[in-house]
């Protein structure tokens, strides 16, 4: 039972617009027809039921305009089921001044629930939409005040004057009435407007920062792979360098070796003790430098200058 309300909650309110204006337009009016099908709807049977045959039949037959007009709404035609509405709401206003079963002052009353439509045109359509019901229900209203409504011929007759002041006093209320409500919504909808220009704007730079954002990040993913790639062949060449050196320094040594393993080889050949200065590395010390220092040994025969 409870998944069902949900399922039927959710389809009743499930807006087929994407267009944020027209979304609140269907909103608005969505609500609006559902509730006036229920009131309808409950009103028809209330009367029915306590013998009011005629009025009832009405109630339930404007429940079903009601309902056409929300399943019109319901499919994404705002405009069409706005205009069908406030259409409808006038000449429900013209019907119920020309009933004569009613007393003169409901008569003289229901000319002023044109206030209705010219409000419903500001919250469902555009600004001139309000001055178009404006100037409609002016017109209706002048002429049930002095033609159409029989409740009020008697006294026309007799007061033609109060008749057309207030006539005019009722014109210029609606013109008032109208006149801000066109003025109000043209004023919504500019701001409206702009504000969703701006939104536009804003989500525009939004998706080009976030390509830039893609780019710069691809930009410098590529520079870190090159300067990691740079960085490894670095590393190939200082172990390439390491290597070559080591094997540069062990050449070195084994010929050293050979050097001094030759000349160890040579000096024992001619009898010859090896010098220390060529077997070995080391420098010479104070003792060898005295010694040299002294000339040759005793039994050496000097060599002529």
């Amino acid at each position: 039972m409870a998944t069902t309300f949900s399922s039927l909650r959710a389809w009743l309110l499930s807006c087929p617009i994407a267009d944020a204006e027209q979304a609140r337009r269907w909103r608005f009016l969505n609500a609006v027809l559902l509730i006036l099908s229920v009131l309808a709807t409950l009103a028809g049977s209330a009367l029915l039921l306590c013998g009011a045959r005629w009025i009832g039949e009405i109630g339930l037959g404007t429940a079903v305009i009601y309902l056409v007009l929300y399943m019109t709404n319901h499919r994404g035609a705002v405009d069409l089921a706005g205009f069908a509405l406030i259409w409808l709401a006038m000449g429900a206003v013209v019907i119920a001044s020309l009933d004569p079963s009613r007393e003169l002052l409901f008569a003289a009353i229901v000319p002023l629930m044109y206030v209705i439509p010219i409000v419903l045109a500001g919250a469902l359509l555009s600004w001139r939409a309000v001055i178009a019901a404006m100037i409609t229900a002016a017109g209706a209203m002048i002429w049930l005040y002095q033609v159409g409504i029989p409740q009020l011929a008697p006294y026309r007759a007799a007061h033609p004057e109060e008749i057309a002041a207030l006539t005019f006093l009722l014109v210029v209320v609606f013109v008032a009435v109208g006149s801000f409500v066109a003025v109000f919504n043209r004023q919504l909808m500019t701001e409206r407007r702009r504000d969703l220009m701006q939104r536009t704007t804003i989500d525009e730079q939004r998706a080009a920062l976030a390509n830039l954002n893609v780019g710069l990040e691809r930009r410098v993913k590529d520079q870190v792979t090159e300067i990691v790639k740079r960085a490894q062949e670095v590393d190939e060449l200082n172990a390439q360098l390491h290597a070559k050196v080591r094997a540069r320094s062990t050449e070195l040594s084994i010929a050293l070796a050979k050097l001094a393993q030759r000349q160890v080889r040579r000096s024992h050949s001619t009898g010859e003790a090896p010098s220390p200065s060529r077997t070995r590395s080391d420098p010479i010390g104070p003792a060898q430098a005295a010694r040299c220092r002294l000339g040759p040994r005793s039994g050496t025969s000097t060599p002529p200058r």
